[in-house]
């Protein structure tokens, strides 16, 4: 697993919630793609996320979800994905 440096981290806020970002822990990114590998999954602007996660950063309330693909975070909002729909709850997210 890649992990953003905490200083990069820093620097990086939701464009949702405008609250600092965390690295999304395993079971987080392996419910997503769970849901990914079965097209149930869509993001905010409702559209089916269909590439896997293979790291991803959450904001720090646990709403949002945050793809980083080839090293590159995504921080569209329209690209997020809401944490309580692939079933994880906001303490959840965190643990």
């Amino acid at each position: 697993m890649v992990n953003i440096a905490d200083e990069l981290l820093l620097r990086l806020q939701c464009p949702v919630t405008r609250q600092p970002l965390l690295n999304a822990k395993p079971h987080v990114l392996d419910r997503a793609n769970d849901l990914i590998n079965e097209r149930k999954l869509t993001n905010r602007s409702g559209e089916t996320v269909e590439d896997g996660l293979e790291h991803g950063l959450i904001d720090q309330a646990g709403l949002w979800l945050y793809a980083i693909r080839d090293g590159i975070v995504c921080l569209l909002a329209d690209e997020a994905i809401a944490l309580n729909h692939i079933g994880i709850q906001q303490d959840e997210a965190k643990e």
